[in-house]
């Protein structure tokens, strides 16, 4: 056994050649495209205004009575554990020389923030307040020759900070360092400037990064892995011919998210021939199957970060974990941090969108879906508008992706809160009448329901083009998409629960259309299944007992063509058996009625059998029992008797044939060997 001391110290051993940084804001301030707070300048006297103009950030405090200080902040997204960078160049527009103005930052409230203020007669000073008092380190004036004295001299000042540790610098020279321990993190920064001072910013760049010894590093020619475990004797190759992952046990317990115990489980990376490629230092790594980015985990759902195919960190374990959204096949990445803030990045690592959106979808055509607080509207890739902010609705249901100039969108409360089409002028192509529409990939269609009028468990469904011109097809009170083709339905098909979202509904009766609007399967059925192989479907009728509340479920198959490959003459597979996951031998069964082998489970009169898609008969109705079909073998019961059997329903003495090839080593005992040339 290793030892788990050496493994749960492994996070902070594995090492990188570079420590990836964030750029998490970024902003000139030629505009306000990235939403300052506006406080224009008026006639009052005792006041204090803040507005971009003359290419900056400029706030101007007339205030004399109370407090001779006064801050305007803004919030951006951060990773409140990572190392953070913050720098800006600042310069007195107005004023006497002898009064501050500079940087504030982690700025929690107006009693916890940290400032890095100077003078432009030539003098520095820095501080960090926690809860209203002077924290650690007093305040102290400091002459420095290295800043640019006199008004409209324009300084930059730079804060690293580093855990409890603060590096101040001016023009790029290292001034001070300062440890605050315990000074709680915060995702403000702005201007810091005493009464009679008008100052402004601009070129404000925010990085975020981690240690070295947090990034993961690809085992190379000498690398030493401090694991301790063994070591496989060979490598297994992967079944795709793609790398793949491997786990190991830590020994350590967790709960599940079903709320059991469990073991915790590590992840690491080996290549198609079996060498390991990165040692098992993460909580999760899933590689995307389109473009082999790694999305990595390294502890929680807050440390997610980013791999490209040839193991190079783009992104540090900074973000938080976002199931639904990768690089989109325009090279963009939607993504947030801990706090909450979104913005964009490419598959270069580089930021297109700093991190201060409260919500984006994906980048698609060039434009994306943004909210700031409560309100959705549309901007470029460059920040700027397309569709002003609160023009569309909150209540989407679905992905809001532009498509050709086109997306679907629901209308405001006011217009009626349906759905519709509209262009990137904010146009309606489409107008708002529908209650859900959805967009057919395979097709390039639009499929739209509404409610059918005084029944409000029946729909109207209709087809559209991709320009939203709707299709020579006629409507139904069903659609949905399978392949090329529409399971249509007529009758109250309203849905409840089921397989693809198509339950089962006793007063609708269903069929298949081809693209044009052609009946391929007559609508006689009570539901329709598409089944693994798109070219088949389940088929279902459904009869009520007399006097119970029991449905009979006769069930046969139809293929593309429309042709009856088996006549509708077994039984719905009981509930009972069809929910269970049956075990034999260490070997999991499961109970679909197709398995990938294309062999249709069948059932009648208490008995199981099982025929192949084309509807010839593999296995005649004589089993109580049989599972899905694995590598060609499955799990049987008999009686009392248990056994596994092929496809001909023959006996198979050895369960070897039904195991899965194995994918991954033995978690508690051995790694993947490293590659020694």
């Amino acid at each position: 056994m290793f030892n788990k001391m050496a493994l749960l110290c492994l996070l902070f051993i594995c090492r990188s050649a570079s420590g990836q940084k964030l750029l998490v804001y970024k902003d000139a301030c030629e505009d306000n495209r990235f939403g300052w707070p506006v406080l224009k300048t008026g006639l009052a006297t005792d006041s204090v205004f803040y507005n971009i103009e003359n290419g900056g950030f400029v706030v101007d405090n007339k205030r004399h009575k109370g407090a001779g200080f006064y801050w305007v902040i803004r919030s951006y997204g951060a990773n409140p554990t990572a190392h953070t960078s913050i720098q800006v160049d600042i310069a007195q527009l107005a004023g006497d020389d002898n009064r501050p103005y500079g940087l504030v930052f982690n700025a929690k409230d107006v009693n916890t923030y940290v400032y890095f203020i100077i003078t432009s007669n030539g003098n520095y000073g820095m501080a960090a307040i926690k809860d209203g008092k002077i924290h650690g380190t007093p305040f102290a004036w400091t002459s420095s020759s290295l800043i640019k004295t006199g008004l409209n001299a324009t300084n930059q000042l730079k804060v690293d900070q580093k855990g409890d540790s603060y590096s101040f610098y001016i023009n790029e020279v290292l001034v001070k360092k300062i440890d605050y321990p315990g000074q709680p993190f915060a995702g403000y920064f702005g201007q810091f400037l005493f009464s009679s001072v008008r100052s402004k910013i601009d070129n404000i760049e925010i990085f975020q990064w981690l240690p070295e010894s947090d990034l993961p590093r690809k085992i190379g020619p000498g690398y030493v892995s401090p694991l301790t475990m063994p070591v496989a004797t060979k490598p297994i190759s992967s079944k795709d011919g793609k790398p793949a992952t491997f786990s190991i046990n830590t020994g350590v317990k967790t709960t599940s998210i079903f709320g059991t115990p469990a073991d915790k489980y590590l992840y690491g990376l080996k290549d198609k021939d079996g060498y390991r490629l990165l040692d098992p230092t993460f909580s999760r790594i899933f590689i995307h199957p389109e473009d082999g980015f790694l999305y990595t985990e390294l502890k929680d759902k807050d440390s997610e970060g980013i791999l490209t195919p040839l193991l190079e960190p783009i992104v540090p374990n900074i973000l938080q974990n976002d199931l639904f959204h990768w690089f989109t096949k325009e090279g963009y990445l939607s993504c947030k941090l801990p706090n909450g803030f979104w913005g964009v990045i490419d598959k270069a690592g580089k930021t297109i969108l700093p991190f201060i959106y409260d919500e984006l979808d994906d980048v698609s055509d060039g434009v994306i879906f943004a909210r700031k607080g409560k309100l959705w509207g549309v901007i470029d890739i460059q920040g700027n508008t397309v569709i002003p902010f609160g023009s569309v609705s909150n209540n989407v249901l679905f992905k809001r992706l532009f498509r050709n100039g086109i997306a679907i969108v629901s209308a405001s409360k006011a217009d009626g809160g349906n759905v519709g089409l509209i262009n990137k002028k904010a146009e309606w192509v489409v107008l708002p009448k529908y209650g859900l529409i959805r967009f057919v990939e395979q097709n390039k269609t639009y499929i739209t329901e509404s409610a059918y009028p005084d029944n409000n468990k029946k729909s109207i469904y209709t087809i559209l083009d991709e320009a939203g011109k709707p299709l020579p097809i006629q409507s139904y009170n069903y659609i949905a998409e399978s392949g090329q083709n529409y399971i249509v339905g007529e009758g109250v098909c309203y849905e409840s629960s089921g397989s693809q979202g198509l339950a089962e509904r006793s007063l609708c009766k269903f069929g298949l259309i081809d693209k044009s609007g052609k009946i391929i399967i007559p609508l006689k059925f009570n539901r329709i299944l598409p089944l693994s192989n798109k070219d088949v479907f389940r088929v279902e009728l459904h009869e009520n007992v007399a006097g119970t509340s029991t449905v009979k479920i006769k069930i046969g198959m139809y293929n593309s063509k429309g042709k009856e490959v088996i006549p509708v003459q077994y039984e719905g597979i009981p509930n009972d058996n069809a929910r269970k996951q049956w075990f034999f031998d260490n070997q999991r069964f499961a109970t679909t009625e197709v398995s990938e082998d294309g062999i249709l489970n069948v059932y009648k009169d208490g008995k199981y059998g099982a025929v192949d898609i084309t509807g010839r008969v593999l296995i005649p109705l004589q089993f109580d029992f049989i599972s899905s079909f694995l590598n060609g073998i499955a799990f049987a019961k008999k009686g009392t008797d248990t056994f596994y059997i092929d496809k001909s329903g023959k006996k198979v003495k050895s369960p070897e044939a039904a195991a899965p090839v194995k994918s991954e080593y033995d978690p508690v005992t051995e790694l993947p060997p490293i590659r020694k040339s």
